[in-house]
């Protein structure tokens, strides 16, 4: 395993987001995968209660059905004409 992905497990084990034990069963594609990853973050804002931000760019369209995530469009049109 990496440098890196030690790094990131040693970071997960210490926030007590994993235990060592699910630690050592992990590669490190399971360090970097999108779902994981999710899972930890949702993890991380129980531990630190705090709300997980479903909506980055607040303009009450969810992420998942957010055309921009990072851009403000709350009618989700296509501003730029870029057809995305």
């Amino acid at each position: 395993m990496g440098a890196d992905a030690l790094g990131a497990l040693n970071i997960l084990i210490d926030a007590d987001i994993i235990g060592q034990e699910e630690a050592k069963s992990l590669s490190p594609k399971d360090v970097i995968d999108g779902a994981l990853l999710l899972k930890r973050a949702e993890r991380l804002a129980q531990i630190a209660d705090c709300d997980f931000n479903d909506d980055y760019d607040a303009d009450r369209v969810l992420n998942q059905q957010d055309l921009c995530p990072y851009t403000y469009d709350p009618t989700q049109e296509n501003v730029d004409k870029d057809s995305m």
